[in-house]
């Protein structure tokens, strides 16, 4: 791995934006366009939460629906981790997603790459 890269991935990995963290990013900073039931809201996709089920939409084959997290503050977002069902009732995972962003301007963008690729996973 190239030095320079391998520092940044340190870097980035290291100063995270604290969405694991309640604490950092409060349950009502997080909104979702649904949930399944009482235990899949919003407040319950962060990362390694074992509160609820984690996060789920409604419906599964609905490919709009979205998990949102107000920083109330521009940040630097160099990685992004997702994690299936904790466990509980639910045996569910994100199968793909894009990341998107608003501006001062309140309109949404979806992240490209350097080469104006929009960037999803699959």
């Amino acid at each position: 791995m190239n030095s320079i890269y391998a520092e940044l991935v340190e870097i980035c990995y290291n100063n995270a934006v604290g969405v694991a963290d309640p604490s950092v990013i409060q349950d009502n900073q997080m909104s979702a366009s649904t949930q399944y039931n009482d235990s899949t809201q919003a407040a319950y996709g962060r990362l390694n939460d074992n509160r609820g089920d984690g996060w789920c939409a409604r419906e599964a084959t609905r490919t709009d629906d979205w998990l949102q997290v107000d920083f109330h503050k521009t940040v630097q977002v160099c990685g992004v981790a997702t994690q299936g069902g904790n466990g509980g009732a639910l045996s569910a995972w994100v199968k793909s997603s894009m990341l998107s962003y608003i501006s001062d301007e309140n309109v949404w963008t979806t992240y490209e790459d350097a080469d104006d690729e929009m960037v999803s996973w699959k």
